[in-house]
């Protein structure tokens, strides 16, 4: 059995229509930088978009808050008075990680991540 990530009937035209694998750093830069409160999360169990390559991503983004950010401790949060993740947060970026979810995470964890959206928008309607 041969495996391949996307098919050439699908890959070619999404590459030439520049529609792939296109960086947003860009985006996340103004949003940070513009001061707006920004949450990222990923599953516990993300083959895809896990938590040691999401830091690494966050470590090229040019924001003043970067460094001070990948110090941050992370803090555990609840949800149905269980442990749900841990998150970590300086200044207006939050990042959170889901226990026992993968890549959808609000399928595989859904009262966790609205608990975890709850916490979002109360901490930055307060902060």
């Amino acid at each position: 059995m041969n495996f391949t990530n996307l098919s050439p009937d699908v890959q070619n035209p999404l590459i030439e229509n520049g529609d792939f694998g296109n960086s947003t750093i860009y985006a996340l830069e103004n949003i940070l930088n513009q001061k707006i409160p920004l949450l990222l999360y990923t599953g516990q169990f993300d083959g895809g978009v896990n938590y040691p390559g999401v830091m690494d991503y966050l470590s090229e983004v040019d924001w003043d808050g970067i460094p001070e950010f990948l110090e941050v401790n992370k803090t555990v949060w609840y949800a149905n008075e269980a442990v749900a993740g841990t998150y970590q947060n300086h200044e207006n970026l939050y990042l959170a990680v889901v226990n026992k979810a993968g890549h959808f995470c609000i399928y595989d964890q859904g009262s966790s991540v609205i608990a975890l959206l709850d916490l979002f928008v109360n901490a930055t309607i307060s902060s």
